[in-house]
């Protein structure tokens, strides 16, 4: 029969955790609606199990890492999230988000277990939202990319994702705010990929003269300098180190 997890008139929310070595298993799979619903499949062991038709609807969220077993798995306005994070989340099966659905990715660095990626072994018809986070304090250098969703299949469509993205500052890693422009696409390869284009780092301070420069009397101070008139504008680029959790 039908499993609904949220979905309730009565309102309230629907909450499954899949453990280790633990299996959810279905035959078709409402999760949200009418009140919100969440699975979450808490290690790689964990499996979700749906013989005929999943559906993610708004309110609805399925995240972690482990299997997704389904023939036909639909996210026409509901979250998936892969990782805990970041993380894996394989889907045996086809995937199809509508235009109201949105995939969370999180980037803590480019080695592979420090993104998240949506793993799918049929088909991928996409369309909706990609919500791009870099956590950890990960700052993305120039020329960075990252295959985020892997399909064995054919990939219909495509993801949008913001193209100006903010990083926040990370006190744990001493790393100052910064802004990312980013490009995305799908490859001929069957993936969809983000590409850092450029980094910015709007907030970062000028450096301040020291009060003899200030006066004209830059160096040992001994001999008096002529204060420096510049012609032009001068530009200063700061780049910090990217850190890694």
């Amino acid at each position: 029969g039908l499993a609904r997890v949220g979905g309730s008139p009565a309102g309230g929310t629907g909450l499954v955790e899949i453990g280790a070595d633990c299996k959810f298993q279905a035959h078709d799979l409402d999760v949200g609606g009418a009140s919100p619903g969440t699975i979450t499949l808490l290690t790689a062991s964990s499996e979700l199990i749906v013989i005929g038709i999943a559906v993610v609807n708004a309110g609805g969220r399925i995240e972690g890492v482990g299997t997704f077993d389904g023939a036909r798995i639909r996210n026409p306005g509901g979250v998936i999230s892969p990782g805990l994070s970041p993380g894996t989340l394989t889907i045996k099966g086809d995937y199809e988000q509508g235009e109201g659905g949105t995939l969370v990715i999180e980037v803590a660095g480019l080695e592979a277990g420090q993104f998240d990626v949506l793993k799918v072994t049929g088909n991928a018809t996409l369309a909706g939202q990609v919500d791009l986070q870099f956590i950890d304090g990960f700052v993305p250098q120039v020329g960075d990319n990252i295959n985020f969703v892997v399909v064995d299949g054919t990939i219909t469509g495509k993801l949008i994702g913001s193209t100006l993205l903010d990083i926040p500052s990370d006190a744990a890693s001493d790393q100052s705010p910064a802004q990312a422009e980013i490009k995305w696409e799908v490859t001929p390869e069957g993936t969809c990929r983000l590409t850092v284009v450029d980094v910015t780092r709007p907030g970062a301070p000028e450096r301040a003269l020291p009060p003899e420069c200030a006066a004209g009397l830059c160096g040992a101070g001994v001999l008096p300098m002529l204060p420096l008139t510049m012609v032009g504008v001068g530009c200063f680029r700061v780049f910090g180190r990217r850190s890694r959790r």
